[in-house]
């Protein structure tokens, strides 16, 4: 994973979700950033629930633990993320 520019080492979230889809998930995170997710929904499974408790994390450190134990990849460039797998 590659994070690169300032804005992902600025931008701190919390969030405490439980049983949401990664869409859903992907569609919180950009309300309460300027981030914007872009994928393939036949490469990333956005209907896979999961829970998410994150206290002041990084984006990028929520970004491994929704795909945790997926062959997910992800480029945080700027405010964008893209995802593929």
């Amino acid at each position: 994973s590659i994070a690169a520019g300032s804005y992902s080492q600025n931008t701190i979230l919390t969030l405490k979700l439980k049983n949401k889809t990664v869409k859903e998930i992907f569609t919180i995170i950009e309300e309460k950033s300027e981030y914007v997710f872009f994928y393939y929904e036949g490469g990333v499974d956005d209907k896979r629930k999961i829970d998410l408790d994150v206290q002041g994390e990084a984006v990028d450190k929520i970004l491994d633990k929704i795909f945790e134990g997926t062959n997910n990849t992800y480029i945080i460039d700027d405010r964008q993320i893209y995802s593929s797998v």
